[in-house]
């Protein structure tokens, strides 16, 4: 009976929401044989669920990074979003059982305090700590750099488009990682370019799509 209603429930809203129109989204389901697909529109600040039938299941305006010039992320520290298929490699949230270790380490991460001087500051208001719980309901770790980010850093460095550390260096800036869909202590920042590389999410979104984020599960972002 519970599986009905939940398949009833699901049918409802994506007759509501209507239906996802990509090409990308489609050779996706070409490809792989998953029940759904999270799509990331940079440009458009905005997050959906789809189904094979190209149903939108549910949707949410996110947050991006800084420097939003619809170009995939190519080395650490340039503010961009990554573009591409990636998967989820680490999901945690905060209805995780507070003594699973994913919730623990999530409380530990909350704790962290995100400076404004290192660049983590509110929206529209860059001498405000950004402060802590950053990463709010949950964190979703996404498989960042895939094989082809890697290409696309190879590629950037043969072309010297990578910089160096510092002016008194001779080492490149690294690929980086840990770029994940989390939650937000500042919900203000939601529908701008603010964040350093990972895609923010409203925490009560988080928690409405939760079962949507689990690891192994695809996200496909997009310019």
């Amino acid at each position: 009976m519970c599986k009905k209603i939940v398949f009833l429930s699901v049918f409802i809203t994506s007759l509501l929401f209507g239906k996802f129109d990509s090409k990308s989204v489609q050779n996706f389901f070409s490809s792989y044989s998953k029940p759904y697909l999270i799509v990331v529109k940079k440009s458009e600040y905005h997050l959906w669920i789809v189904d094979r039938n190209l149903r939108i299941i549910d949707e949410a305006k996110v947050a991006v990074g800084k420097n939003n010039d619809l170009k995939p992320k190519i080395y650490e520290n340039d503010q961009r979003t990554p573009q591409g298929l990636y998967k989820i490699i680490e999901s945690i949230h905060q209805d995780m059982p507070p003594e699973s270790p994913e919730y623990i380490r999530l409380q530990k991460m909350n704790k962290i305090k995100f400076l404004a001087k290192d660049g983590y500051y509110r929206w529209n208001n860059p001498k405000q700590d950004l402060g802590t719980n950053a990463f709010g309901y949950g964190f979703f770790r996404l498989n960042y750099p895939n094989q082809q980010d890697k290409r696309r850093y190879l590629i950037a460095l043969r072309k010297k488009d990578i910089p160096l550390k510092d002016k008194n260096s001779l080492e490149f800036i690294k690929m980086g990682d840990g770029i994940a869909i989390h939650g937000t202590n500042d919900p203000d920042s939601i529908g701008h370019a603010i964040s350093s590389g990972c895609i923010r999410v409203k925490n009560e979104d988080l928690r409405r799509m939760v079962s949507f984020f689990k690891k192994g599960s695809y996200v496909l972002i997009e310019p």
